[in-house]
């Protein structure tokens, strides 16, 4: 086998058993954690239940039977194969690692069912792990830094999902980045997990868990031509009608907005708290629709040009530093905490991970013209498909896990953005801005209207704060807002 380590070489050790054994002694008075309040007795105990099935180590029991259906795997009998294949399947996925392992043996045969066994075992996990951001919630809301420790054991865990929602849980709750990428090779990502490990048993005792800022709304009517900026209840804060269709728009820190058309010219400009023009990449010469911008860490703006077919990151003084070219009508854009970029391809019908070489990493096709895609905290993607009257969310292997369907004439959703809280905001033609549960129910109309194009995206708290004018014609008219 290419790893000869102990199953227990992915990082579970006993004093991460201790620590989640010690956080789930705590029992404080509860509400809902996404409001920052103290979890309940109930909600703590939901959550060790999730993260037990990744941490509990593997009784000595446990071990040798694991051990023996392994090595029946390799008997001269098929009965005794298949049964042990069979067994090994219906394992939890605490024996993930150790069968991981064996999938790897120079053993053809021990190896092949070793990989089907993984299959089933794969498959228990993804179901699990779309629970475990909502367990890193509860712990992160009552306050209990110790949660930090596991996260750090799952960077080594041998299913990508499980260490990329390890991983932006730790940049989330930390605020921290040391250049831990889950798609890295076994060698490079125990460097950096290593550095992780260095910094917390330097810090952990001064350590505070960083709480999630305030955010609003933005939603964007391209036959409407308005931008409105709403509360997450629904009770919008501003809108402004513009002279021309828009598609999309990013809220900055400071209040100011910058806006993507379809049509005229520029067609990305930056405004103010008086729709001023504040900025603009005329100068760059790109013409054609733009379908979405995300403002980076950095103070870069990622721009998906549709029809000019590619993907560009540009400063604020209006210099490209890096593009993905070649995309057929790129209609949404998201930058990765790892540094990749995820872009959905209307007319190319799919969804791509590209690195910072261009290279594709991850990909889902078939689609029937997806007009916005995005990655969430547990690694699945969510993605609008236009032409199949649907919005859906994958695992890492392309399974949908959750979806939404629309019935009706010009039903298409154009935009999906999920919210901290699990509850996912869409964009539909013929309904406007809507709000769903996790069973797909509408839960609010958060704004009427049809549309033809337009994405819904979260802005910081400081975009709803700012006092706008109502129409791009009359720039010195202040305190306009909608009933």
């Amino acid at each position: 086998m290419r790893n000869k380590k102990s199953f227990f070489s992915f990082g579970v050790n006993v004093s991460v058993f201790l620590i989640l054994a010690e956080i789930c002694s705590a029992a404080p008075a509860a509400k809902n954690p996404h409001a920052q309040t103290q979890p309940s007795e109930k909600q703590l105990a939901d959550a060790k239940a999730v993260l037990r099935q990744f941490l509990d180590p593997l009784t000595p029991e446990e071990k040798q039977n694991i051990e023996k259906l392994i090595a029946d795997l390799g008997s001269n009998r098929w009965k005794v194969r298949q049964s042990a294949m069979e067994k090994l399947s219906r394992l939890d996925i605490r024996a993930l690692p150790r069968i991981s392992q064996v999938a790897e043996s120079e053993d053809a045969e021990v190896a092949s069912r070793a990989k089907h066994a993984l299959k089933d075992l794969h498959a228990k996990a993804d179901n699990i792990t779309s629970e475990l951001i909502p367990a890193i919630d509860t712990f992160a809301a009552a306050g209990d830094k110790k949660v930090v420790a596991m996260l750090i054991e799952l960077l080594n865990y041998p299913k990508h999902s499980i260490r990329y929602t390890a991983e932006y849980g730790l940049r989330r709750v930390m605020g921290k980045n040391f250049g831990y990428n889950s798609y890295d090779e076994s060698d490079d990502r125990a460097k950096a997990a290593k550095k992780w490990r260095q910094w917390w048993k330097e810090n952990q005792a001064d350590f505070t868990p960083r709480k999630p800022k305030p955010f609003g709304i933005l939603i964007c009517d391209s036959r409407g031509k308005t931008l409105t900026a709403m509360s997450v209840d629904g009770k919008a804060a501003w809108s402004h009608r513009f002279g021309r269709m828009i598609s999309c728009a990013v809220g900055l820190p400071n209040g100011n907005v910058i806006v993507g058309s379809m049509r005229g010219a520029p067609n990305v400009e930056g405004y103010d708290a008086d729709f001023k023009p504040v900025w603009n990449c005329r100068n760059l010469g790109f013409e054609g629709f733009v379908h979405d911008i995300r403002c980076l860490p950095n103070g870069n703006r990622l721009i998906a040009y549709s029809r000019a077919g590619h993907v560009s990151e540009i400063t604020p003084d209006g210099k490209v530093v890096w593009q993905k070219k070649g995309l057929r009508q790129p209609a949404s854009v998201q930058r990765l905490d790892n540094g990749n970029t995820l872009i959905a391809e209307t007319t190319g019908g799919r969804v791509v991970e590209v690195d910072n070489a261009g290279k594709i990493v991850w990909k889902k096709t078939g689609l029937r013209y997806p007009y916005d895609a995005a990655r969430l905290r547990n690694g699945n993607v969510l993605i609008a498909q236009f032409d199949k009257n649907q919005v859906f969310e994958i695992n890492r292997a392309g399974k949908i896990v959750w979806e939404k369907r629309f019935n009706g004439f010009n039903a298409a959703p154009t935009g999906v953005c999920r919210l901290p809280d699990g509850t996912t905001a869409i964009i539909n033609r013929s309904m406007g801005a809507i709000l769903v549960d996790c069973d797909g129910r509408i839960i609010r109309h958060l704004l009427k209207f049809k549309t033809d194009w337009g994405k819904i995206r979260l802005a910081p708290a400081a975009v709803l704060e700012q006092k706008r004018s109502a129409d791009s014609s009359q720039p010195n008219q202040r305190n306009s807002r909608v009933p």
